[in-house]
């Protein structure tokens, strides 16, 4: 996501670069959803607010609907771990870090904005 977003130097090619497979033993079925969730969701999480300082850190600003597809994200993840009865206090730790940045500050205060994430 980062290097999406802060360069101008983009190319395509016309191949498929994600080929999915139902491959029963790998790592996101192995065993059962929910214990590969507990092992990722925070790094997930975390990753994501890491991004998007990042990106507003290099560019001095940041894409609207960018912003509001990570929030979406985050939530979702969120979400899911409070469901699982997950941890909830080092992803508390990392969504504080984001909010308190400056400009993701001025972001959510921006009527505007809401409805990328409605």
């Amino acid at each position: 996501m980062v290097a999406m977003h802060v360069t101008n130097n983009k190319a395509t090619i016309d191949e498929p670069l994600y080929i999915w497979r139902d491959y029963k033993d790998s790592v996101t079925r192995r065993g059962v959803r929910r214990d590969y969730f507990e092992k990722s969701y925070y790094d997930y999480i975390y990753g994501q607010v890491e991004a998007l300082k990042r990106i507003y850190k290099i560019n001095g600003d940041i894409y609207d609907g960018l912003v509001s597809n990570a929030l979406k994200n985050i939530y979702y993840h969120y979400m899911q771990a409070r469901y699982y009865g997950f941890d909830e206090e080092k992803v508390d730790e990392a969504i504080s870090s984001l909010k308190s940045e400056p400009w993701m500050k001025w972001w959510l205060n921006k009527s505007s904005n809401w409805i990328y994430v409605v």
